[in-house]
């Protein structure tokens, strides 16, 4: 679905608009004069650290735009190669001189990374989100399209029609390859769709959303596109989700995330790029597969206990993980240790999986389309490079407790409270 997960579309066919949920009950802090006292101390960590309090601050994770550029990481054209050339014109200072951004945060968050602009376009005019990392790899790189003004509008565009970013700009890009490669003609399709031309993209999103007509076929998504024309290789995703814009063949340790990930390949649930891009809290070469089973377990057991106590993990960018421990038995009244919740993220990540697999997802899903280890990046700084997923699985399910098959073990899922 070119709406993610595809959950907006259920709630479509039951007419379902909103789900409301109002409670009666205030919220009790088990120890608030403790919690007020760490969470200053969170804060004024955030305001000292320089990717929290300055970068996003000022960009948003649009910031990270130039940091991939240098690493060779930006997927071109349906991750054919990578942005090396062309994302030159495209990082902050072209964000600044492109849109009056206006900063909004959370509730309370010192970062406010969200970034809001006008866009004042032939085909659509609005206020919405400026440009994010996602917006400008997927709706804009990875669609051959490098100039920040349709990038900004088919982001906005995205936001009014409940497209998401990654999904949508994954599914134009297959259906431009496809017809690129001469698989489809733009009869078939009755749609204009060439890499480079913003139109086509503006056009194809506006379309997507009515799913009427031809467009229906495209508000389906990338992996049906591909299906549709005998073409499932050019599909770049996992689990039937398009890729988020990181080139898996130049960061090993994200790519082993996005062929394990229970929800998909999205970034947001294992934030391997915190070290393997950003080098916060330990260095790694992002094209090294050294300890990165590890490091991948660790960023996903983590996101998971964040995401359950409904935390951003933008924050890691200027906090360890232990920060957070004080704030959380304050608030809950409980005496956790990391490893305690750790474990509360994997028995988390072991259910999802079981989940998974009860739907009929198996180790086979375990894997990356075979672009990416068969074809070697063909330009920037990591020239040569392919993925190494299949070096790294037997050690990451090792990790967890799962068989050569991918299936949780008896064992493991007893430890773990999981047991069936």
């Amino acid at each position: 679905s070119v709406g993610g997960a595809g959950i907006g579309a259920v709630m479509g066919s039951k007419n379902l608009k909103a789900i409301a949920v109002k409670g009666n009950h205030s919220v009790c802090v088990a120890d608030s004069e403790r919690f007020v006292r760490v969470v200053t101390t969170l804060i004024n960590k955030l305001n000292s650290a320089p990717l929290t309090s300055q970068a996003m601050s000022a960009w948003g994770s649009a910031f990270f735009v130039g940091l991939c550029h240098q690493k060779g990481i930006l997927p071109l054209r349906n991750f054919q190669t990578v942005a090396f050339r062309e994302s030159k014109d495209i990082g902050t200072d072209a964000l600044s001189d492109a849109f009056a951004l206006r900063s909004r945060g959370c509730f309370a968050c010192p970062i406010a990374c969200i970034k809001k602009t006008d866009v004042n376009n032939p085909l659509f005019k609005g206020k919405g989100m400026a440009p994010t990392y996602l917006a400008t790899g997927a709706l804009g790189l990875n669609c051959g399209i490098a100039d920040l003004t349709t990038i900004g509008t088919a982001n906005v565009i995205c936001g009014e029609m409940g497209l998401d970013p990654i999904a949508a700009g994954g599914t134009v890009a297959t259906g431009m390859e496809l017809v690129e490669k001469g698989m489809v003609s733009k009869d078939a399709l009755k749609l204009e769709l060439r890499f480079g031309q913003g139109e086509d993209l503006l056009q194809a999103l506006t379309l997507m959303a009515t799913k009427r007509g031809h467009a229906k076929r495209m508000g389906k998504g990338g992996q049906a596109l591909a299906k549709e024309y005998g073409q499932s290789k050019r599909f770049m995703g996992v689990k039937g989700l398009p890729m988020a814009p990181f080139d898996p063949r130049g960061i090993q340790g994200m790519g082993l995330h996005f062929a394990t990930c229970n929800y998909g390949p999205h970034h947001l649930y294992a934030y391997t790029f915190i070290d393997e891009v950003l080098s916060v809290h330990e260095a790694f070469d992002p094209w090294s597969t050294e300890g990165k089973p590890e490091l991948v377990k660790r960023y996903q057991d983590m996101t998971a206990v964040m995401d359950s106590l409904g935390l951003c993990n933008w924050p890691l960018m200027g906090l360890k993980f232990n920060n957070f421990v004080p704030m959380i038995n304050s608030c809950l009244g409980t005496e956790y240790k990391a490893d305690d919740l750790l474990m509360i993220g994997e028995r988390i990540w072991n259910q999802e999986r079981l989940y998974n697999m009860r739907a009929g997802f198996d180790h086979t899903h375990d894997t990356l389309p075979t672009r990416f280890s068969q074809e070697p990046i063909s330009d920037g700084p990591a020239e040569g490079q392919v993925s190494k997923v299949n070096e790294m699985l037997p050690r990451y399910y090792e990790l967890r407790g799962w068989n050569e098959r991918g299936k949780p073990r008896p064992e493991m899922l007893k430890s773990l409270g999981l047991e069936e």
